[in-house]
């Protein structure tokens, strides 16, 4: 055999041989991922308590991503609520196993007080093995219309008391960098276990306003929403959202390109709507299982029949972007971050 043929025909034979082992490495893989989960339990910890849109979201995610996971585990819904699931988030750090039974859902907000240092976080935001979200959202700050708070203008002229339920929530950190920036007088109250609690003391008029998600208030007050009794007197985000065209955007509120900066910093949460992690260290099989199974699970017409009949707004942002926008945020300059932590330090 002429020297030449030969070489070539062993390098094809290594190269196929090399594909072989590849693929059965890669089989390998997939049914080692599906034995580990077979017959197994993951845990869904939220940083919330029952009545909140953060709940809502998890038990409707319980219900659909087992079935996208190799071996289809059961998915349970474990509420930690504290701090503004700073709790949660800390424990999802540090102490969940790392296996790839557990994943978690805290605020969006939690991720800038990472960055923030904010104090109770224990945790770097940008070493989560993130999942994705389900949805984006808007944040909307809103009073009774019994309170007299029906603008913006309103807001600078009096004190207003303001439920909150954590510190580590957009209802604190949102009305309170507001205050520092932009010269608004939201009396912040925490304590309330959840956004449950906050519109309750709305409708009994304890507090007169809050700051929640669209969706939040469109479940949680529907009443008030709809008759126009609760005020929307900004909306905030990176974005304007159209649905909201009449409502003040928080970016256009500001004057000095350092506000702009600092409210922008605070706001990109918004974009990070829902968000679900696994805490560092899951081995890889494991964490793309889980990447893939959010991922399928987000055009999957039974989870989206679902979210649908709880009135969810489905608008995902999967693994590879969010990770993308959080290393992001994790480069924002320092001198913006300091402002924005040194603010919401002045009122705590």
């Amino acid at each position: 055999m002429p020297f030449v043929r030969f070489v070539t025909r062993h390098f094809i034979l290594g190269a196929l041989s090399g594909l072989v082992v590849l693929a059965t490495a890669d089989i390998a893989a997939a049914q080692s991922v599906e034995q580990f989960y077979k017959g197994s339990q993951i845990k869904l910890t939220v940083g919330f308590g029952p009545g909140g849109g953060y709940t809502i979201w998890a038990q409707t995610v319980a219900r659909h991503i087992g079935r996208m996971i190799p071996g289809n585990p059961t998915v349970i819904v474990q509420n930690m609520p504290g701090a503004g699931s700073l709790k949660a988030a800390n424990y999802m750090y540090s102490i969940a196993t790392k296996d790839g039974r557990e994943i978690g859902a805290f605020a969006r907000d939690n991720i800038t007080a990472s960055f923030m240092k904010a104090p109770g976080v224990t945790f770097d935001a940008a070493k989560f093995n993130w999942l994705g979200t389900p949805a984006t959202e808007t944040n909307l700050c809103a009073a009774m219309e019994s309170s007299g708070i029906t603008t913006f203008k309103d807001l600078q002229a009096k004190e207003v008391p303001t439920g909150s339920d954590g510190l580590g929530t957009g209802s604190y950190i949102y009305p309170t960098v507001v205050n520092a920036m932009l010269g608004s007088k939201f009396k912040v109250v925490t304590g309330y276990h959840d956004t449950g609690e906050v519109f309750l003391a709305m409708e009994r008029g304890e507090m007169a306003a809050t700051c929640q998600s669209a969706e939040t208030f469109k479940r949680g007050m529907p009443e008030a929403w709809a008759s126009g009794r609760l005020k929307l007197l900004f909306q905030g985000a990176l974005k304007a959202n159209p649905e909201f065209a009449t409502v003040p955007f928080v970016l256009d509120l500001a004057t000095t390109k350092e506000q702009r900066q600092a409210l922008e910093f605070v706001y990109s949460g918004q974009t990070l709507g829902r968000p679900y992690a696994a805490p560092p260290g899951v081995p890889a099989d494991r964490l793309a299982a889980l990447r893939k199974a959010f991922a399928d699970m987000m055009v999957d017409e039974q989870f989206k029949a679902d979210a649908a009949k709880q009135k969810l707004t489905m608008d995902p942002v999967l693994a590879d972007e969010m990770t993308g926008m959080i290393q992001a945020l994790a480069a924002t300059p320092q001198a913006v971050i300091d402002k924005v932590a040194a603010a919401i330090g002045k009122t705590e």
